[in-house]
């Protein structure tokens, strides 16, 4: 019998330590995921910025009718305003060690217990 209390105790304290694994790696992939969604709005922003904003107001601005004030402002102005956000953002990371992938590490291995770990001879 008192074999048996043991082994259920080693089990819950197996179960218990299983569990913050799990709780740990999901907690570090939604860190990820945060990193991710952040690098995605700061590219972004900018864009919806000058999209709305232009999107609202473009007929009501004096002189800017005709295809040369489109291609400027409704072309040229959002490539630059995303290649200077991936520049920026490139170099802030750079320069603070932020990295978008997480380390590599070998996966976890979770051994069962044998009936020898529990002190059990086989029969």
């Amino acid at each position: 019998m008192e074999k048996d209390h043991e082994y259920a105790n080693d089990c819950r304290d197996e179960t218990r330590d299983a569990l913050q694994i799990y709780s740990s790696a999901a907690a570090d992939r939604q860190g990820w995921v945060i990193n991710w969604l952040t690098v995605v709005a700061a590219i972004f922003l900018p864009l919806t910025v000058v999209t709305s904003y232009f999107g609202m107001n473009f007929s009501v601005i004096a002189g800017l009718h005709g295809w040369p004030v489109f291609i400027e402002l409704g072309v040229v102005l959002p490539v630059l305003l995303v290649i200077a956000s991936v520049v920026l953002l490139r170099d802030l990371m750079h320069s603070r060690g932020v990295r978008l992938l997480p380390p590599t590490r070998p996966p976890l291995a979770i051994h069962p217990v044998r009936a020898a770990d529990r002190g059990e001879v086989d029969t």
